[in-house]
């Protein structure tokens, strides 16, 4: 017997006063190509930036590590004081929050996400749905077909509009079990 579960998935825009910053990242290992992305939006919705960044191809955990920093470390230079972090990775908010012993591989861009975390400003880390995350998702996804490295956006692209419309208006979707 299949199951259903269909939900509803929207934007939840950060408290007033918070940044909220939704992170990705997205892999093709047939052409070993690796992209991060991520965008910066207010509690009204207004988006203030995005960015996506081309790598050398690595694991799709390193890659999200590094959407992660990489955002982090862009709000950080436009001095956003209150920060709330999104990623549709558990993986990365465990070992963020609970850190990792120097011989793990991602050991390095841990600590260094980890210090940014303790540097003058708030800033919380959170897991969401994958589905809730699709704007990010469609950033990182054009990067990796763009001969440009690094992308970085104050208006919201063309490309990206429609996925961050249904974002604020919400969608429903399912899953088969």
């Amino acid at each position: 017997m299949e199951l259903f579960l269909t939900s509803w998935v929207e934007w939840d825009p950060p408290d007033i006063d918070w940044i909220k910053l939704n992170s990705d990242g997205a892999v093709n290992p047939s052409h070993q190509l690796a992209a991060c992305a991520g965008i910066l939006r207010n509690h009204h919705d207004i988006f203030l930036m995005a960015f996506s960044q081309r790598l050398a191809f690595v694991s799709i955990l390193e890659v999200e590590f590094s959407a992660v920093l990489y955002g982090m470390e862009r709000a950080w230079a436009l001095r956003i004081p209150k920060l709330i972090v999104e990623t549709d990775s558990t993986n990365v908010v465990r070992l963020i929050m609970l850190g990792c012993n120097e011989t793990n591989p991602l050991f390095s861009i841990v600590q260094r996400i980890q210090d940014l975390m303790r540097k003058d400003w708030m800033v919380r880390i959170h897991h969401i749905l994958h589905e809730a995350n699709q704007p990010a998702d469609v950033l990182a996804g054009h990067c990796l077909r763009q001969s440009n490295s690094e992308l970085l956006f104050t208006s919201i692209p063309t490309f990206l509009s429609l996925s961050i419309n249904a974002d604020y208006l919400g969608t429903w979707f399912s899953i088969t079990s």
